[in-house]
């Protein structure tokens, strides 16, 4: 947790680190998805939690399963289609 704080006082001081939170395979993957929504501005992972800015909604959403993709502009939440079925298994 103390790691994760601190990134912000790398990323200040311009030194060249990355740093990422190490999730789930699912979390993962969702992350991307919801990413790649036209409707998110931005979306990180914060302690294992997938959280995303949506245009127009002042807080963030957040996002721990696939039924959760609805918030984020999905209308059909189809697990073949997302490449999920396996992970789900």
């Amino acid at each position: 947790m103390t790691l994760m704080k601190g990134k912000r006082f790398l990323k200040a001081k311009k030194i060249k680190t990355f740093i990422v939170e190490d999730l789930t395979p699912l979390r993962s993957k969702l992350l991307k998805i919801v990413k790649d929504q036209p409707e998110v501005e931005t979306a990180f992972a914060r302690e294992g939690r997938i959280l995303a800015y949506v245009k127009g909604k002042p807080r963030p959403v957040v996002v721990e399963t696939p039924d959760d993709l609805s918030k984020v502009g999905f209308t059909d939440v189809n697990l073949k289609d997302l490449g999920l079925q396996d992970i789900l298994a």
